[in-house]
């Protein structure tokens, strides 16, 4: 890797900072998906909410773009080591991801098996599985099995790109490192599908100059225009709201004083887990109540149920299944 013009400190970021804001969004998206049936409309406050919950995938990007090059930055990454990052993020990443799905399945077979099921059964054709399995259904056109993961599809092209990037974006040359996060944020104008990383890459470089201006890639000021520049572009490109998502994002990861509050540290080490989970075991929670016909402010508690089963469920599977995989990555990046 180049070296940059000015290096500057590694200083202590905030990381439990970052763990505490994915986790908030991943809870956000949770929330959003229990309550899409409508069981908060009754609670106009929380219902507003939880209708743009999906907001947190947003800040995700804005996240990624921040931590990954921060990490490469430190390891002194350069571009022959490309294949070995992608290995270490696929370790993991990806065998939770692949449990999700099987707990999808399991559960959609279980759900079979009760009572009054009126849904339909699983549709799981060869073209389907692979594109599940090789993260390429928004290209064929095919069904997620589990429906979060074409937000892993667009991070895994986000690690492809910031690897083949990162070298430039640490050039010693400004203009290049200039003309190489124009490029991140000017991507939606080649008007490419969504199941391209395109409309979303200005969050991603939104976190991408957080880091550049930490590490004095680029002068605050650059910083700053520029910034204004990828949230504009991403309120034409996606939405006002996520542009008002990827803002919201970058400011606590500039500003955020320490925090440290236990409860919201555990949720955001929990909260790939809880991403991948929420949706096939407290969407079960929701369906259950549906068929038991709870009304008026009952109804309502079916969210909050359903947020707790899901939370206890993705501790779980972070025990087992997550954090092992964590522990290859670890062991795959020793030298």
């Amino acid at each position: 890797m180049n070296k940059p013009v000015q290096s500057g400190a590694p200083g202590a970021e905030r990381l439990e900072n970052l763990d505490i804001l994915r986790g908030l969004a991943a809870l956000a998206v949770a929330c959003f998906h229990m309550s899409i049936t409508g069981l908060l409309n009754g609670v106009p406050p929380l219902g507003q909410m939880a209708a743009r919950g999906y907001l947190g995938v947003d800040v995700f990007f804005v996240i990624s773009g921040f931590v990954i090059p921060l990490a490469l930055y430190k390891e002194g990454f350069v571009a022959n080591r490309l294949p070995f990052f992608l290995w270490r993020r696929f370790l993991r990443l990806y065998p939770a991801y692949i449990a999700s799905c099987v707990l999808v399945v399991v559960l959609w077979y279980l759900s079979m098996l009760a009572p009054g099921f009126k849904g339909q059964g699983p549709d799981y054709e060869w073209p389907r599985i692979l594109g599940n399995i090789l993260l390429t259904c928004g290209f064929q056109g095919e069904l997620w099995i589990n429906v979060v993961a074409w937000t892993l599809a667009i991070e895994a092209q986000y690690y492809l790109l910031i690897g083949l990037s990162f070298p430039l974006l640490c050039s010693e040359k400004l203009q290049v490192r200039l003309a190489m996060v124009c490029i991140w944020i000017g991507l939606p104008l080649l008007q490419a599908p969504a199941s391209f990383i395109c409309m979303y890459s200005p969050l991603f470089a939104c976190g991408i100059l957080l880091f550049m201006e930490r590490r004095q890639l680029l002068s605050r000021g650059m910083a700053v225009g520029l910034l204004c520049l990828a949230l504009v572009v991403e309120g034409f490109a996606e939405s006002w709201w996520a542009a008002g998502a990827g803002l919201v994002a970058v400011l606590w990861i500039a500003f955020m004083p320490a925090l440290k509050v236990r409860p919201l540290v555990w949720l955001g080490v929990i909260s790939y887990s809880l991403y991948l989970v929420h949706v096939p075991v407290g969407g079960r929670v929701i369906n259950l109540a549906g068929r038991l016909e709870m009304g008026g402010a009952l109804s309502w508690l079916a969210v909050p149920a359903a947020c707790v089963v899901s939370l206890l469920v993705a501790w779980v599977f972070y025990l087992f299944i997550e954090k092992p995989s964590h522990r290859w990555a670890s062991r795959a990046g020793r030298k």
